[in-house]
């Protein structure tokens, strides 16, 4: 028995949902759940693989990664609360350990390392990068040429694109390429 064909509507929807990054297997049991159709993930792969539909994936891709601060844990407000919240649960923990054995000495010493880095996370997610400006004087402008400006202009960009690239490489050490193996 051949395949049902899909609608514009189920193209779209197939379509939208490959551009946001689901896998064939995901737009397949949605087809099922909202259209009661089955289709072979490999019909689905040729619709989404298709030249055809490429501008259509790529207007719902762009559209999907425009909308991040649609994603809760991108609003800063969001992940302080979140970060409050497991601040507090370690807190009342930590209360109620009485340290009598060792192994509660232990669980002391884990929660009070796990409050610390907490603690750490909030101050960076709301003081970004406040060394940043820190680190550059602001000299006279006003007796300066306009080719002096420029000069002194990029100059400023280059230290703060250098500080920048620090600040991120600190960050996220992890992220770092492997020199001697190549990998990251």
């Amino acid at each position: 028995m051949a395949e049902p064909k899909l609608t514009h509507d189920q193209r779209m929807m197939a379509l939208r949902m490959y551009g946001e990054g689901y896998r064939y297997s995901d737009i397949q049991r949605q087809l099922k759940v909202d259209f009661g159709i089955s289709l072979h993930h490999e019909s689905i792969r040729s619709t989404c693989d298709a030249k055809i539909n490429k501008p259509f994936i790529d207007k719902f891709r762009a559209a999907y990664l425009s909308r991040i601060s649609d994603v809760p844990i991108a609003n800063k407000r969001i992940r302080i609360d979140d970060l409050e919240k497991v601040r507090g649960r370690i807190l009342k923990a930590i209360e109620k350990n009485p340290l009598e054995t060792q192994k509660q000495r232990n669980e002391f010493l884990a929660f009070s390392s796990r409050l610390v880095t907490v603690i750490q996370q909030a101050q960076s997610e709301t003081e970004r990068k406040p060394e940043l400006m820190a680190s550059f004087s602001v000299n006279e402008f006003s007796t300066m040429s306009d080719e002096e400006l420029r000069t002194a202009h990029a100059e400023l960009l280059a230290k703060v694109r250098r500080s920048i690239q620090l600040d991120e490489k600190k960050a996220f050490p992890l992220l770092e390429v492997d020199a001697e193996n190549g990998d990251v």
